[in-house]
C-alpha cells in the first residue's frame, strides 16, 4: 500500500523557477521541498492561532507587560499558600 498520495500542484513559471533552484540548491526533490514549506506553512498557522488565543486570555487577565505575569504569578502562589494553612 503506497504511503503517500499524488497531488498535482500548479504555480507561475516564476515561482516554479525559484522551487527547481531551491531544491537543487538543497539536494532536495521537489515534493520533498513542497512537503517541507507546507509542514511550516501549517505549523506556522497553528502559532498564529494559539497567540491568539494567549493574547486574548492576557488581554482578558490584564496582562500588558512581563512585570504583569510575574504580579500574577505571585498573587497565585499567595492565594495557594494561604489555602494551605
Amino acid at each position: 500500500m503506497r504511503t503517500y498520495q499524488t497531488m498535482s500542484l500548479s504555480m507561475p513559471p516564476r515561482l516554479l523557477k525559484q522551487v527547481l533552484s531551491l531544491a537543487r540548491q538543497e539536494g532536495k526533490t521537489k515534493s520533498e521541498l513542497m512537503r517541507e514549506a507546507l509542514r511550516q506553512y501549517i505549523e506556522m498557522k497553528e502559532m498564529r492561532k494559539a497567540q491568539s488565543i494567549f493574547s486574548k486570555r492576557a488581554r482578558e487577565l490584564g496582562i500588558k507587560d512581563p512585570d504583569d505575569i510575574e504580579r500574577i504569578v505571585e498573587e497565585y502562589r499567595s492565594e495557594q499558600a494561604k489555602t494551605k494553612h
